[in-house]
């Protein structure tokens, strides 16, 4: 079942970032959901804060597929996946994490660890200790920790071709110790997990995840994974999911309606762009009539991302922006995307040499 459609629009004179909380209503795990995930090469998380443009990483030829069942009885969620249970508990609008099991080991938890208090916004937290039981093979131990989970970005996911937009990234960090009682020694471990969410997706579009030892003062990696879970797939594969389709709508049609009322006089004068020969730098220099937020996203004709430049609000005045590249563009040619208000602008500019 191998595809590379992600169902993303390319940038349109619309806002390229807003924020859409989480909720019961559209981001709760559903009985009897299927998911496909995909594994991809893992990914630094990148930045965090708003109006942030995150790498959606390409799906590899070989990416392996693994399939998530969802089954809920009441409070009780369990997600199945190759032989492995995880398990979580929902009271009110607050879901739990009760801990993991498979075949050979364990680690389920007595205190059970707060992961997320719908409806859940950016800048939003929720954190606690958690503490239980564990079993690998012959050996068991004790756990005991606490985390957090924060709502530390929102903004974009791109591939540098194609958008996905009205992202809000969550950010899991757990600390904890096994303590087996003696000989072997206790570990102290860490584990780090990002998921971007994208308004009108039942479960988050992209996941990493990433485990890390304590010793020596400092924690070192220990394994980590990334998985991505395609819109199309979501929408195409999952039972009729009317709160969804209802939120794409309201947002397409507040988009269209942006597009509709934006004028082809906006605060900027058309850019003035040039590529370095050794392609390598972009130059482009523009006006502001008035103070607006900015965008602007370069990459090349295979969709490679290549840089962006972001501003909250770029005061009104003349302009200059100088942006390195991450690589040079294949066949010389850079494509770039502009946000400005609600006016947008494409263009592509090459380098004297090709």
């Amino acid at each position: 079942m191998k595809t590379t459609t992600l169902a993303i629009a390319i940038l349109t004179s619309v806002p390229l970032f807003s924020q859409v909380p989480l909720t019961t209503t559209n981001n709760t795990l559903r009985h009897g959901d299927i998911l496909c995930k995909i594994e991809v090469p893992y990914v630094d998380q990148g930045e965090k804060g708003s109006d942030v443009v995150w790498h959606l990483p390409a799906i590899p030829a070989d990416g392996k597929e693994h399939l998530q069942a969802i089954n809920s009885n009441g409070d009780t969620i369990v997600i199945y996946e190759e032989g492995r249970m995880q398990h979580f508990l929902a009271r009110n609008d607050t879901l739990y994490d009760k801990g993991t099991q498979s075949r050979r080991a364990h680690q389920i938890y007595a205190q059970e660890r707060p992961v997320m208090h719908y409806p859940f916004g950016y800048g939003d937290r929720i954190e606690g200790g958690f503490t239980g039981e564990g079993r690998y093979e012959m050996l068991t131990y004790a756990v005991t920790g606490s985390g957090y989970t924060v709502a530390d970005g929102t903004g974009v996911l791109t591939d540098g071709e194609d958008t996905l937009r009205h992202v809000t990234r969550l950010h899991t960090h757990d600390e904890y110790t096994l303590d087996y009682g003696g000989d072997p020694a206790s570990r102290h471990l860490a584990e780090d997990r990002y998921l971007w969410y994208c308004a009108g997706s039942r479960y988050p579009v992209l996941e990493t995840w990433q485990l890390s030892l304590h010793e020596g003062g400092t924690f070192t990696p220990l394994d980590s994974t990334a998985c991505l879970y395609l819109p199309v797939m979501q929408q195409e594969d999952l039972e009729e999911d009317p709160e969804n389709a209802r939120l794409l709508a309201d947002l397409d049609a507040a988009d269209a309606s942006a597009h509709a009322t934006a004028q082809s006089a906006g605060p900027f004068t058309p850019i003035r762009s040039s590529l370095s020969s050794d392609g390598t730098s972009l130059t482009l220099s523009y006006e502001l009539d008035t103070d607006a937020p900015l965008h602007i996203l370069a990459s090349d004709i295979p969709g490679n991302l290549l840089g962006s430049i972001h501003y909250a609000s770029r005061p009104a005045g003349t302009w200059e922006d100088h942006l390195t590249l991450s690589q040079r563009p294949v066949g010389g040619v850079v494509a770039i995307h502009v946000e400005c208000g609600t006016q947008s602008l494409m263009l592509k500019v090459t380098s004297n040499e090709r």
